[in-house]
């Protein structure tokens, strides 16, 4: 039951995030350029707005099936020890981290060291043993690399 609330307090501070990036952070941060004018499809707020739309409706699906599963799930709290609680904080700020090592390692060595370096990093620490993990994973990284590089022409 006490997970079911972390979920929810989760899935609520998503979707405000959501709200507040699709109504306030894209319209001040993306400018529309005056030379598209009438009427466009695909603006540079395009992929911002479709990104945030998805993850609010996802957060409120994850709201709903969240109220389900309180509603019909009556098991007893369980006794969290102080390991516990920490362990659960530690956790998060420990993987945001390993995200801003990975950022700053992008900036200065570029994508292909810092996703080569940065794979088995967040795989060992998610306790991953399975070889064919890191190989999916590499494998989607070296799809992401080819994608950019030569079919978009887009340097990483």
């Amino acid at each position: 039951m006490k997970q079911l609330k972390k979920d929810m307090v989760l899935y609520i501070i998503l979707v405000i995030i959501s709200l507040l990036f699709y109504f306030v952070a894209i319209p001040q941060q993306i400018p529309l350029r005056s030379s598209w004018s009438g009427d466009i499809t695909f603006t540079s707020r395009t992929f911002p707005y479709l990104l945030f739309f998805v993850m609010g409706v996802a957060a409120l699906i994850g709201i709903v099936q969240t109220v389900i599963k309180i509603r019909w799930v009556t098991q007893p709290e369980e006794q969290q020890g102080i390991k516990d609680i920490l362990q659960n904080i530690l956790l998060p700020v420990y993987f945001f981290l390993l995200a801003i090592g990975y950022a700053m390692m992008f900036d200065r060595f570029g994508y292909a060291i810092a996703t080569a370096i940065m794979i088995p990093v967040y795989l060992v620490s998610l306790k991953c043993k399975k070889w064919y993990y890191y190989a999916i994973t590499y494998g989607v990284g070296i799809t992401v690399f080819v994608v950019f590089k030569f079919l978009l022409n887009i340097p990483l």
